[in-house]
């Protein structure tokens, strides 16, 4: 019973992982979009990098 525990924090440790990767990798993408974009395109990406960024900061607490 207790290994089924320890397997499944390992499990959900992992899924945690692979969705701060995954976000992190979102936000490098936004970044070099911000870098090029028009200013109509702006606003919209800023607010989905501030999005991202808010989950990121739940998820590595």
């Amino acid at each position: 019973m207790v290994l089924i525990k320890k397997q499944s924090q390992a499990n959900e440790n992992i899924d945690i992982k692979e969705e701060i990767l995954k976000l992190e990798m979102q936000l490098s993408h936004i970044s070099f979009r911000l870098m090029g974009c028009k200013d109509d395109e702006k606003a919209d990406l800023e607010k989905k990098y501030f999005e991202i960024t808010k989950k990121l900061r739940i998820l590595k607490k």
